[in-house]
């Protein structure tokens, strides 16, 4: 089964995203990081910046194990996407 990232907005949370599951679960196995400085995590010293975005996804697939998926992103979540 492929993967697919669904990565949340400014401000937001992964509760943001999880309405999404439902209409692809059974075609892709759905994961919903948290970005830095968001649903309770906080905010890191050097502020928020796409590079420390970018790092979140990296270390979230590191950590489940995931060595490549689609990702699909809401507002600040495409841009960390892109």
């Amino acid at each position: 089964m492929k993967n697919i990232l669904l990565l949340h907005g400014a401000l937001g949370t992964p509760n943001q995203m999880s309405p999404f599951v439902s209409h692809l679960e059974g075609e892709l196995k759905c994961y919903i990081p948290c970005f830095s400085g968001h649903g309770g995590k906080p905010i890191p010293e050097q502020g928020f910046s796409f590079r420390g975005f970018a790092e979140d996804i990296l270390s979230f697939m590191d950590e489940h194990g995931l060595e490549k998926a689609h990702v699909f992103g809401y507002s600040m979540g495409g841009y960390a996407a892109l």
